[in-house]
């Protein structure tokens, strides 16, 4: 049904433009309902997210949940998985741009108010989402160190995600932190191993796991810049710095 929508957009463009440019659009629209429709019917249980046309001639790029990406021919006849790379001005990996960019404006659409910021009182220059687990040994490690990384001008931006799922101890204290009424003294109580209040409310937690599920979350410490670069595990202070440009 999306196809129609699409189909729409194209014949009023179209109406706008050179035949020769028209045509063009409609073959692609129609290269991309070839691949999607072949994909889904040899594999209905695929979760794809978005094809669109990759910068190659005659390869069209398949968008997954959870951060994979395929490239199939316009044909439909092959595909493959794997990172693309540019040899245009040096080596360059285009999967790994798209995925930044993608990672960086599904974030930015989620709520501060949603999220736990540690910031620094004065000299700020960046900021990272970190999807952590309050059981998480490094996320432990890392929270001691919160002073250092504010004092290089990083604010940290705690997002919810408990690996074990949304149920069990893990999960039932970081609904408690983020429904507590000082979140981030409840965090650092809980990253360091000391309990806090049984809390509930309307919280985020939910939220924020499935969204780290969809842009391919593995483990925590994660941590996301501000231009979409996943970075994953814990990083000391000074080499997260570094790796921030700072």
């Amino acid at each position: 049904m999306r196809y129609i929508g699409k189909l729409a957009s194209v014949m009023l463009t179209c109406s706008l433009m050179p035949v020769t440019i028209c045509l063009s659009q409609a073959a692609i629209e129609s290269d991309l309902r070839n691949v999607e429709q072949t994909l889904k019917s040899l594999r209905p249980d695929l979760p794809i997210k978005q094809v669109y046309r990759s910068p190659v001639p005659d390869i069209v790029a398949v968008d997954l949940e959870g951060g994979t990406t395929l490239y199939a021919t316009t044909d439909a006849k092959y595909m493959f998985a794997g990172d693309l790379y540019s040899l245009n001005n040096g080596i360059s990996n285009e999967t790994d741009k798209r995925r930044d960019k993608v990672r960086r404006e599904i974030l930015s659409r989620e709520p501060l108010v949603d999220m736990i910021i540690f910031s620094p009182s004065s000299g700020f220059k960046t900021f990272v989402n970190i999807f952590t687990d309050v059981d998480c040994g490094y996320c432990q490690k890392l929270h001691s160190q919160m002073d250092s990384y504010n004092a290089l001008g990083i604010e940290v931006r705690y997002m919810a995600y408990p690996r074990a799922g949304l149920e069990g101890d893990t999960f039932e204290k970081t609904v408690s932190a983020w429904c507590a009424k000082d979140r981030r003294s409840a965090i650092t109580a809980l990253k360091k191993g000391q309990g806090i209040p049984e809390k509930s409310c309307d919280n985020p937690v939910g939220t924020h796991y499935w969204l780290g599920q969809r842009i391919g979350i593995k483990g925590t410490p994660a941590i996301i810049t501000s231009s979409g670069q996943l970075l994953p595990g814990y990083l000391p202070p000074k080499q997260l710095a570094s790796e921030l440009g700072l």
